[in-house]
């Protein structure tokens, strides 16, 4: 299962977690505060359990795997650094994913009308990487003139540089900056 579905899983789970603790928590509110008598659910539940067995049973499973799911996910290790790796005849070579992005954005930060940025970088599985660049412009160069000065030079500059063959840059402005100051050029 890919690290989207993944995450689309967990947030399933968390959520009807979330109902679940949170419908016994109002019930626990509400007994607490005198607005639901405790023998009244001492009743209901005498009732579920008695002529609903399977349903608590299927209510207690359910409750103890979220909490066993979460519980495990929880003391999972996280991922180490985030690599490309590459095979050459001499050995593997690898490069980060942060250091991929810092480069993303020093060659991004030249472009002329871009104020701020951020860089997101993305192994694929046919080998290339994916480069996703969110940029704030100063509002005054044309956007497709940036996007274009971006994409290109990201692609060139990481082909270059790493070896790496880019697949994609995706470019999205986020922004226009508030800062219109200038910053001095030297030519």
């Amino acid at each position: 299962m890919g690290g989207r579905q993944m995450k689309s899983f967990d947030r399933f789970f968390l959520f009807l977690y979330s109902i679940t603790f949170l419908i016994v928590s109002l019930v626990a509110l509400l007994v607490g505060v005198g607005f639901l008598q405790y023998n009244l659910l001492i009743e209901l539940i005498e009732k579920i359990y008695f002529d609903y067995p399977l349903v608590l049973l299927g209510i207690s499973i359910v409750t103890l795997f979220f909490s066993i799911y979460f519980l495990a996910r929880s003391l999972q290790s996280k991922k180490g650094i985030s690599t490309f790796r590459k095979r050459l005849e001499i050995g593997e070579v690898q490069i980060s994913m942060e250091s991929l992005e810092t480069l993303v954005t020093r060659v991004s930060s030249k472009v002329k009308g871009v104020r701020e940025l951020k860089a997101r970088v993305k192994p694929e599985e046919n080998g290339t990487i994916t480069i996703l660049v969110k940029v704030f412009v100063d509002g005054e160069t044309p956007m497709p003139l940036i996007t274009e000065e971006i994409q290109q030079q990201v692609k060139e500059n990481i082909e270059h540089i790493s070896g790496i063959t880019v697949g994609q840059v995706h470019v999205m402005i986020s922004n226009i900056s508030q800062n219109t100051v200038r910053k001095p050029r030297v030519e």
